[in-house]
């Protein structure tokens, strides 16, 4: 699953991004563009390590592997 927050949406907290990749959360140095906007990639820091299944979504639209929810925040982490 991937979760995309735009600049004009509500922003996440903590414990909203930590709900939504299953713990805590780790920003991957990659970014991601979609239409030319560019996109943070927040994961479950532990995915590996937990064993949660590769995101597909994620792998095949941008070629990252990650495990796990995603979430795309445009415009980064505030």
């Amino acid at each position: 699953m991937i979760t995309i927050v735009n600049e004009k949406d509500k922003q996440l907290n903590l414990k909203e991004m930590q709900s939504i990749v299953g713990g805590y959360i780790e920003r991957r140095p990659d970014n991601v563009k979609i239409d030319g906007k560019s996109y943070d990639v927040i994961v479950n820091e532990e995915g590996l390590i937990n064993n949660l299944p590769i995101n597909e979504d994620i792998l095949d639209k941008f070629g990252i592997t990650v495990f796990g929810n995603a979430i795309l925040i445009e415009g980064g982490l505030k």
